[in-house]
């Protein structure tokens, strides 16, 4: 064998050595408070569990408060099945179709799912703790979670820094571009 089969041979079998990254640091209930409207405080929140098997069960919702009372509405369900790159990530709107993703890139505290398909959004990047959105303050502790949802170009995006429900204390996330 020449040397550079005998090496790219080593690297695969060292490739295929190593564990897929699992989605457990996802899992927990993130809140943020978007813009209050004039209605009252808006919060959007993210829950995600395990789903029994190798997977994730999340959903997406948003509580309008007005008048003291919470109005509650889910925005989506998901569901996170595999691990490692190539993992999918169903999207399933509450008013429509569900939309598949497939990770493109994840690290131990990262994920970034993508869709060629036309639904917006086409990409849903999560991030644990590291993500600072340029002008947004300080940057993220270990129990925050950056999310970002855009089109695959980047445009349309939308950005929530969100805490875990735990340590969320009137905090307000940044939604929009």
């Amino acid at each position: 064998m020449t040397m550079s089969i005998m090496l790219a041979a080593a690297l695969a079998a060292q490739a295929s050595a190593q564990p897929a990254v699992s989605f457990d640091w996802l899992i927990g209930q993130w809140v943020c408070q978007e813009e209050s409207s004039a209605g009252g405080p808006v919060y959007r929140s993210e829950a995600w569990r395990p789903d029994g098997a190798d997977g994730l069960i999340g959903e997406i919702q948003t509580t309008r408060v007005r008048g003291g009372v919470p109005d509650r509405r889910t925005i989506a369900t998901l569901r996170i099945t595999g691990r490692g790159n190539g993992s999918r990530m169903a999207y399933v709107p509450a008013n429509g179709p569900a939309i598949i993703f497939r990770s493109v890139r994840q690290g131990s505290r990262d994920v970034v799912f993508e869709s060629a398909g036309p639904g917006q959004p086409q990409r849903i990047a999560y991030r644990r703790g590291t993500f600072r959105r340029p002008g947004a303050g300080p940057g993220l502790g270990p129990r925050n979670l950056a999310v970002v949802e855009s089109q695959l170009d980047g445009s349309r995006a939308r950005h929530w820094t969100m805490s875990d429900v735990r340590m969320h204390v009137g905090r307000f996330c940044r939604s929009g571009g």
